[in-house]
């Protein structure tokens, strides 16, 4: 065996370890992170149509004035969510922390007690932790759901720099998330 067939072989291994994937069950509310305007909104409104839930919850920054949150709405829109569905949830820090704190807030107030987050694949392990962290002690079930992006997936994301840049960035801030929080 070759050393970039190995190689290769311990990258896919590595990758396939990394992301979790909940399974998909009817929940509240899909959560739709800030960020990755390309496949985000598209995701949520894929689970939107296949009736997991029936509220899309948009995070709303004062940081931004709420700029992406109009972005992500109208992403939304545009892929079939009608606007009744989609609600404005408000954040303090212009993090996933931040947004974790701020569904942990609009789920006490509405009787949230199941949600579900798609996310990015090497994204999945942080968010998973994070959500389940903060939401869990307030009985808040949390399930995330993994999207591929466009550009690779465990197949073959060190072959594509956006593969690694994300996957490098994602062991550190998981890092760091582990020790701040």
């Amino acid at each position: 065996m070759s050393l970039f067939r190995r190689g290769s072989s311990l990258l896919y291994g590595l990758a396939r370890r990394w992301v979790v994937c909940d399974r998909v069950e009817p929940s509240d509310a899909i959560i739709v992170l800030g960020g990755s305007l390309d496949v985000r909104p598209a995701s949520a409104a894929e689970l939107y149509k296949r009736d997991i839930a029936s509220l899309v919850l948009v995070s709303w920054s004062e940081a931004d004035r709420g700029r992406e949150a109009r972005r992500m709405r109208e992403r939304l829109l545009t892929n079939g969510v009608p606007s009744a569905a989609v609600i404005d949830f408000t954040i303090k820090l212009h993090s996933t922390y931040g947004e974790a704190r701020g569904v942990l807030e609009f789920a006490k107030v509405n009787d949230i007690g199941r949600v579900i987050v798609p996310v990015e694949i090497f994204q999945t392990r942080r968010v998973r932790w994070i959500f389940r962290r903060e939401l869990s002690p307030a009985g808040v079930n949390v399930a995330v759901n993994a999207i591929t992006p466009p550009d690779y997936d465990v197949d073959n994301w060190w072959q594509s720099v956006a593969g690694r840049t994300n996957f490098c960035n994602e062991l550190i801030k998981f890092t760091y998330y582990r020790f701040r929080y």
